[in-house]
């Protein structure tokens, strides 16, 4: 493939959109995987392999061990 020239170089490739338009979503939602698929009108298969495929998951932080005293 041909490089673009610099004048094309901030454009995204349709992959870049979609796997932020996937992420806004995402967070609209607070990640409900079942409503962001109804809301981007694919079938919740389809969304998880996306997810997969651009390596998004829920930033879920480990719950803080409470020290015994």
């Amino acid at each position: 493939m041909k490089p673009l020239d610099e004048k094309y170089s901030e454009i995204l490739a349709l992959e870049d959109v979609e796997r932020r338009h996937i992420e806004y979503v995402l967070g609209e939602t607070k990640f409900n995987l079942s409503l962001s698929a109804r809301i981007l009108k694919i079938d919740r298969t389809t969304l998880y392999n996306k997810l997969k495929k651009y390596g998004l998951h829920r930033n879920v932080k480990e719950p803080v061990p409470v020290e015994q005293v």
